[in-house]
This record gives structure tokens, sequence and C-alpha cells, in this order.
């Protein structure tokens, strides 16, 4: 019984380390200069009277919190006196990296941070809505936005923390449909890209209003649990054959 015990504890100190859960790890995104091929900008959702809301979005290499920033200038046009309220959604999505659960395990979970600022006064004091959005199988969720205010000028920073699949929904089927849907961060769920949305809302004209605003120093940490490699993997099942060997040994 002493010769088993030594057997197993050599075998826990030469495989003890592989025999442990995986330790979560985290990979972190950041962009402050915002070149223009970075960036993919699409409208998903438009519920204006004559759905022709446009966004122009491109890098300013001054001006920022500091330096380059990424510039958008937004142009819809508000309903009047009409319910849903207008409702504009763009995405933004960094072409840069691309998350697979399959090779990089399930997501835990994301904390993000960016600045924004608005640089004009639209009619009725219209803000910049902006959100931290995420995209995987061409479906595109949220977390919710905030917006740069004309009355509280100059770069503001927007963040949050520890972010679970629960914290985000679809808009456009929230808005539409009032269907809540939410993505798969699982190791069975599709490839994820991560960036940003704008947004515009209103009522009570029918005249256009144009939105000018910046966001700069874009950073995302995703917390995932890495799968294990398969050498890891073979060591501990030669580990696991050794034990059971020396165990029927013992047991003679």
């Amino acid at each position: 019984m002493r010769k088993l015990f030594l057997y197993t504890s050599l075998l826990t100190l030469v495989f003890g380390p592989w025999a442990l859960p995986a330790a979560a790890d985290t990979i972190n995104l950041f962009d402050g200069t915002f070149d223009n091929g970075d960036w993919t900008t699409g409208k998903i959702y438009d519920n204006t009277y004559k759905g022709d809301a446009t966004s122009s979005n491109y890098q300013v290499t001054s001006g920022g919190n500091p330096g380059a920033y990424r510039h958008t200038s937004q142009t819809w046009q508000i309903r009047r006196y009409q319910d849903p309220h207008t409702l504009v959604i763009w995405s933004h999505i960094f072409d840069s990296f691309t998350y697979n659960p399959a090779a990089d395990g399930e997501l835990n979970t994301i904390s993000y941070s960016f600045d924004i600022d608005l640089f004009n006064s639209p009619i009725w004091q219209q803000g910049a809505p902006y959100g931290f959005m995420i995209e995987q199988d061409g479906q595109y969720f949220w977390s919710g936005t905030t917006s740069a205010l004309s009355s509280d000028p100059g770069w503001r920073n927007v963040n949050a923390q520890s972010l679970t699949a629960a914290n985000f929904y679809d808009p456009t089927l929230w808005y539409g449909q009032g269907i809540v849907e939410r993505p798969d961060f699982s190791e069975n769920g599709g490839l994820i890209h991560f960036g940003y949305a704008t947004a515009q809302s209103g009522d009570n004209t029918t005249a256009y209003s144009t939105t000018i605003s910046g966001i700069d120093n874009w950073s995302v940490d995703i917390d995932h649990t890495p799968i294990p490699e398969p050498t890891t993997m073979l060591l501990l099942g030669t580990g696991l054959m050794v034990l059971a060997g020396i165990r029927r040994k013992v047991a003679r």
C-alpha cells in the first residue's frame, strides 16, 4: 500500500498540472487609431418614413483623445407623431480579429471601454447613442446604448465589466417584434466579431437631422476558457493508463 501511495504521488507531480481544469485566459483588443480598412459599417435597422438614413464613417488623424479617432456623421428623418418612435441602428465591426469558440474555448465574459464625443448640436438636441456590439453568424447583439450629448461636451468614457451572453440581445428583433434572442458563448457557438453600434432616435418633427460625433480608444477584454491542446490530453491519458497499470500490479 505504501508503494502504491508513492507511485500515485509521483504521477500526481508529473501529470497533475495537466489534470487540473483549464484556467481562464484573457484576449485584449484595442484600437486607438481606427484605420479605415479595419472597420466595416452596416445599417441593420431603419424604421424611418423613407428608410433613407445614412452614416459616413472615417478616420481623422487629430482631435481624438488623443490623436486619431473615428469620425461619424449620421443623417435621418424623424417620424412625426407616430409609434414606434424613429430608430436607426448601424453596426461597426472590427475586421482584424475573429473569435472561434470551437478553437478558442467557451467565452465567459466581455468587458469593454471606449471614449465618445458629440461635435455638433443637432435639432431637438438629439444625442449620438453608442453601444458595444458583437456579430455572430450574421446576427448582431448589443447590450444597450448611452449617448454623447451636447450638454456634456468633451470626450467621455463608456465602459462595462464582465458581461455574459445574458447581457446581450438582438435589437432588431426586440424593437421589430418584441423577441429576445441571445448570442451563444459556448464551444458550440459560431464565429464572433466585436465592435460597437451607433443609433439615432426621436419624434415630433418631419425634418432631417444630422449628428456628428466620434469614438476613440476602443478596448475589449475577452475572458475565455481555452480548450486543452491535444498534447496535454495525451499526457493526461497516458498518466491515467500508467496509474491504472500500477494499481492492477499492486492489487496482485
